[in-house]
């Protein structure tokens, strides 16, 4: 019996060692302030802003590269007969010369207008630009003629012939027969600018004229008695 009464004893206490006793009531309470209290201070979740790259690229487009230009033009001096009347002169010092006055000069790739806000540019793949802006595209081909769209053709040959197709099926100019003396095939480009300068400027259309000015009819036409200017008699 005394044996029994100390293996419980023993049990018991091996029991009461190894089980955790149950908090208190005060102690449960401190213990689920302090979690309630870390959840309200961990920092929320956030998203990742997108990259300011990716949003510059996506509202802001990269600019066209620039077209390359040509080689420069080769000038040499020569005239260019429009008609009977009109004459070109490309002289020593790159500039066209139209009654003895500077028009337009090379420069590069280019011809400058020297009184108007134009010129016009060659580029690598051959096209004219011009400016203002042409009403039709125009380029030099593989042979170094002008082609104009819509058909058209400006070209001179080894011998300085010139060869004038309108576009659109149109006649070309009247009176617009170039003849052109000195010619050097080394300078058709500069003189191929120099003739469709011209044409250009023989093909313009003229401004309206400004509508008539309306005239008060006379006394006389409408038969009313004409207006005294006289000073009125003094009382």
């Amino acid at each position: 019996m005394k044996m029994t009464t100390k293996v419980l004893l023993v049990a018991s206490l091996l029991a009461g060692c190894s089980s955790t006793p149950e908090p208190t009531e005060a102690e449960a309470t401190a213990t689920a302030t302090a979690a309630a209290t870390a959840d309200m201070e961990s920092p929320p979740e956030t998203t990742a802003a997108p990259a300011a790259t990716e949003t510059a690229t996506a509202t802001a487009a990269a600019p066209a590269p620039a077209p390359e230009p040509a080689a420069d033009l080769a000038v040499v001096p020569m005239k260019i007969a429009i008609d009977p009347k009109t004459a070109i002169e490309i002289k020593a010092d790159k500039a066209l010369y139209t009654k003895g006055k500077k028009i337009a000069t090379f420069d590069k790739n280019t011809m400058k207008l020297e009184e108007l806000d134009q010129h016009m540019s060659v580029w690598k793949d051959g096209t004219i630009e011009i400016k203002p802006a042409s009403q039709k595209k125009v380029k030099f081909n593989e042979k170094d003629e002008i082609e104009i769209e819509g058909g058209g053709k400006l070209a001179i040959d080894d011998k300085g012939k010139v060869t004038v197709v309108a576009p659109d099926n149109k006649p070309a100019p009247k009176g617009f027969a170039p003849v052109v003396t000195g010619f050097k095939p080394e300078a058709r480009r500069a003189a191929s600018l120099a003739l469709l300068l011209a044409l250009m400027t023989t093909t313009a259309e003229p401004a309206p004229a400004p509508p008539p000015t309306e005239r008060a009819p006379s006394p006389k036409a409408t038969g009313a008695a004409p207006t005294s200017t006289a000073p009125a008699p003094k009382k």
